[in-house]
This record gives structure tokens, sequence and C-alpha cells, in this order.
């Protein structure tokens, strides 16, 4: 995903303008929010809630909201972060226990590209601090260039090279792959 700095300014002005406007930036950033969220969640169906709860609070809070040089998708994540974290506290997410929404979310999993290697990758990343997954996600789930993601977090190119480096390292250490050198 690319991440155009004219264009979110040009998102922003329009939404703080006309609510409606919204919808723009929702269309814009949803999947990168979505594919954040379902591997926090593990559950397609808990993902799309939290997705939405995420646009939710973003357009609640958009009156307020500042142009201050970092992505608009920066601002996203961070209430995603918060948002996946809290539920995660506090079980929000509903639990489903009945063997046809077991077999719903099942069919709804290949239908969004949640397979098992989609759960495997979320396994691991619940193995990490929080920082490290982060990095792992923007860089292989988000598809975020090493520019983006230093953007979105808030660090120099270098740092966020660095993060993404030792992200994998510790990525192959946790799976037990050996490192070739």
């Amino acid at each position: 995903m690319a991440i155009d700095l004219s264009e979110d300014r040009k998102l922003v002005a329009a939404a703080q303008e006309s609510p409606a406007a919204f919808s723009f930036i929702f269309a814009r950033y949803y999947d990168p929010i979505f594919r954040y969220c379902a591997l926090r969640t593990g559950n397609p169906r808990d993902a799309e809630d939290l997705a939405m709860d995420v646009f939710t609070e973003a357009l609640a809070a958009f009156a307020r909201y500042r142009w201050e040089g970092p992505p608009l998708l920066a601002w996203l994540f961070s209430i995603a972060r918060n948002r996946a974290a809290s539920n995660a506290r506090s079980g929000s997410l509903r639990r489903r226990a009945s063997a046809d929404e077991t077999a719903a979310a099942s069919q709804r999993q290949q239908d969004n590209g949640l397979n098992e290697a989609c759960i495997e990758a979320r396994r691991l990343l619940g193995r990490m601090d929080g920082p490290t997954a982060e990095a792992l996600v923007l860089r292989f789930v988000v598809e975020c260039s090493f520019e983006q993601i230093a953007d979105l977090l808030g660090i120099t190119l270098s740092a966020a090279k660095m993060r993404v480096y030792r992200a994998i390292a510790k990525a192959r250490r946790v799976m037990g792959v050996e490192d070739e050198g």
C-alpha cells in the first residue's frame, strides 16, 4: 500500500469539512486496518468488528484530529493498537461455541484469506513483544515499505530497517529456524 501524504491531507480536509467524506478515508484504509485486526484477533468476524470499532472511534474523534505530518494511517493504527489491546484485556470480543458458528467462522476465514498460514503467523506474533510483532505485520501483512514503516512508527529509516531485521531474526529464533550466517 502506498502512503501518499498529499492525498492524506486532501482526505483529512474533505472529511473535516463534511463528515460524509470520511467514507473516502474508510475506503482507502479499511483493508490494512482489517488485516492488522485479523492477525490480532485470529478471527475474521472479530477482525471485522474490531476494524469497524477503529473507524467508528476515528470518526467520532475526527473533528479534533490535527494534521501534524505523520500519515493518517499511523493515527488509525494507533487506534487499532489501543482497541485490540483493550479488547484483549477485557475479553470483549465475543466467543462462539456452537458448531454452526464455528463452521461459519471457518468459511469466513477461507473467504477472507485467513488460512492456516495466517493462523500460524498469529501464534508466532503472539509469542513476541508488541513492537517486534508490529514491525513484522507492517512489513509483511500490510506490505509497507521501510520508508512507510518509519513514517508510521515515527522513527528513522535506518531504525525501521533495523527493527524489521531484528523482528525477522527473533521470528526465526521463536520458530526454531537456524540463522544462515
